[in-house]
């Protein structure tokens, strides 16, 4: 199943081979994951009955009980985060991104927590309860869910990649978000599937029987899920939305032979990784108000985005490379001098 695959339960080291303590470890730390989704369960059926008397209080425990879950993955991530671009704040804002790994969704919980903070590369996040933090908001297969649930399973079991809510449906769906009286984040993975090499390749060939943009490193994206949001957004006015955040996410880590290599990892090998994984993001901040409405002109908005995004990654690979290439250099003209060294006062 391709949703193990990702999650990457497998022992079997591959190129990134850990020791069977780093994979045990990562192993306790999705199952410990698990059982706060299941409790999260009985948090949310016990905040939907108190909605009834008292709707801001029990949306208050959901929203809390929920950033805990993501607090202690973001906790039990081996990982350094970087931030480029644009500062990101907690208002009200849509957020397209690239779907690399399934990592992502820490990713965005980690940026809602620095959206409140100055320095983007630190992280403020289980200890601090006294930030306003956005609520992410992440809509996918037919829902708008904050925590993960067997519904979105069984949903993405049933669906297609081209999944698109119908017409009549759009408002009801994102009804609870326009008229929340707390920032809400709607966070949308318009290639819909997690990027693999084979789904690459298929793209690829997709992409060139239909005359599609060549990309190098993103899979195609789906327009369906962006036109409900935007669409949304349309139809119900005023609402508190200004901001499309257009996060570029990329993953990188050093091989054995000391190579950097931007293969996204699965969600163990984020939890158990010997060495930190870096994980890249790059922020623009585009005006929800200059989106086209039509639907034609947002599908070509949005592939322009998405051919701009693939030259950001080329572009961010080129100089990682070049730097790693001059360390190295560094390195070795250090350890040459030094061996020099202690060859001339033999």
């Amino acid at each position: 199943m391709e949703l193990l695959d990702h999650l990457g339960i497998n022992y079997n080291g591959g190129e990134h081979q850990i020791s069977l303590k780093n994979w045990i470890q990562g192993v306790v730390s999705l199952l410990l994951l698990f059982l706060f989704i299941l409790s999260y369960q009985a948090v949310a059926v016990f905040a939907t009955c108190l909605a009834s008397v008292f709707p801001d209080t029990a949306s208050l425990i959901r929203n809390r009980f929920g950033n805990r879950f993501w607090d202690l993955g973001l906790c039990l991530m081996v990982c350094i985060f970087k931030i480029l671009g644009d500062e990101m704040n907690p208002y009200p804002a849509v957020v397209i991104s690239n779907h690399a790994s399934l990592a992502d969704c820490f990713v965005m919980h980690h940026l809602s927590r620095i959206s409140t903070a100055q320095d983007g590369d630190s992280f403020v996040g289980y200890h601090n309860q006294s930030l306003n933090l956005p609520i992410v908001n992440f809509f996918s297969w037919f829902l708008v869910w904050r925590v993960p649930t067997i519904k979105i399973l069984l949903n993405l079991l049933k669906s297609d990649e081209n999944w698109e809510l119908e017409e009549k449906s759009i408002l009801f769906v994102f009804a609870r978000l326009l008229r929340s009286k707390f920032s809400e984040w709607i966070m949308l993975f318009p290639e819909v599937n997690i990027w693999t090499q084979e789904s690459f390749d298929l793209q690829r060939q997709i992409g060139e029987k239909y005359c599609l943009p060549r990309l190098e490193h993103l899979l195609y994206p789906r327009y369906s899920a962006f036109y409900n949001v935007i669409t949304a957004l349309q139809r119900y006015k005023p609402h508190p939305y200004s901001n499309l955040y257009d996060l570029t996410i990329l993953y990188s880590r050093e091989t054995i032979d000391g190579k950097v290599d931007y293969t996204p990892p699965t969600l163990l090998q984020v939890f158990s990784s010997e060495t930190p994984i870096t994980i890249l993001v790059y922020i623009k901040v585009r005006s929800i108000a200059r989106i086209p409405q039509k639907r034609k002109k947002l599908e070509r908005y949005l592939e322009h985005l998405w051919k701009h995004k693939d030259k950001i990654i080329t572009q961010i690979k080129n100089e990682n490379t070049l730097y790693h290439t001059r360390r190295l250099d560094e390195s070795f003209a250090s350890s040459l001098v030094a061996n020099t060294s202690r060859s001339s006062a033999r």
